[in-house]
């Protein structure tokens, strides 16, 4: 059994180190539970059950983020009210009745969404990129207005930074764009290809887990198992070790293989729509704009 708990687990204290709004950490096995861990914790802290998601946008395969993650424009429904889409059988109705959507990078339909139902949202989950989307840059000012409408109607905001997480910064999306997310989940590149997750977020939220007896409750396992906090901790002490030059020159890697990838698909006479690797450009892609008309 590997369901108490282990030395590794002060491997913790190196993710809030890096991670600038990060009070407390617990670990799980997936992306999924991570996410899904999140969105119970949020509605155990505000009491309120409703979830906001953005179209296009993947958070892993528990029921209540399988809608609208890879729609079809034509099913969609008009941008203020969007049908909600689930992405196969199996997703009770009941259970879509808890979750809304939303065109992503779009601040003002988010703040009349929130003025009308924020007594009702318990959190708003977004990517810091639309990693599902073929790397989609937010929009200038775009995350820091869902932190600002967020706040202003109490509700919290999860940044789901499996994908972004100590890969585009040492830091993750959350300081490279500079906003300050309530509760944010980590993976993929936490542990360079072991199976950990990091759910981790503001000390009052995070306390709200398994501690009271209203908390959230929060079981695994092989959550913090030795063997993937192993990996975490190498991974995370040699991040820390390369600092910031290290990132700048990865990016600089990754921009010149773009780069040559682009000068291939031309001489070969291809149209393929590459993102810069370096600013995530949204200048060149065709989803970048609004998925349907408004």
């Amino acid at each position: 059994m590997f369901g108490t708990g282990n030395q590794l687990e002060e491997t913790a204290r190196l993710v809030n180190e890096l991670v600038p709004a990060s009070d407390l950490t617990k670990f799980t096995c997936s992306g999924t539970e991570g996410i899904m861990s999140a969105i119970r914790l949020a509605r155990a802290f505000t009491g309120k059950d409703k979830i906001l998601k953005f179209e296009g946008l993947y958070h892993g395969h528990h029921d209540y983020v399988m809608v609208n993650d890879k729609p079809a424009a034509r099913d969609l429904g008009s941008r203020q009210n969007p049908h909600k889409i689930p992405s196969g059988t199996g997703i009770p109705r009941k259970t879509l009745e808890s979750v809304e959507t939303l065109p992503w990078n779009d601040s003002e339909l988010l703040a009349r969404k929130l003025e009308r139902d924020g007594d009702e949202m318990a959190a708003v989950m977004t990517e810091g990129v639309m990693s599902n989307g073929r790397l989609l840059r937010p929009r200038d000012g775009f995350l820091q207005d869902v932190r600002e409408l967020t706040r202003e109607h109490d509700v919290l905001l999860i940044l789901d930074e499996v994908m972004t997480g100590f890969r585009m910064d040492l830091h993750g999306a959350q300081g490279y764009f500079d906003v300050a997310p309530d509760l944010a989940v980590f993976g993929k590149g936490l542990a360079n290809g072991y199976p950990v997750t990091a759910l981790t977020g503001r000390e009052k939220v995070m306390r709200k887990l398994n501690g009271q007896p209203d908390g959230a409750p929060f079981y695994g396992t092989y959550s913090g198992h030795p063997l993937a906090l192993a990996g975490a901790k190498a991974n995370l002490e040699a991040l820390s070790e390369i600092g910031e030059d290290g990132y700048d020159e990865f990016l600089s890697r990754g921009q010149r293989l773009v780069e040559g990838l682009r000068e291939i698909a031309n001489d070969a006479g291809h149209d393929v729509y590459i993102p810069d690797f370096t600013g995530f450009s949204t200048s060149t892609s065709p989803t970048a704009r609004p998925i349907r008309p408004s």
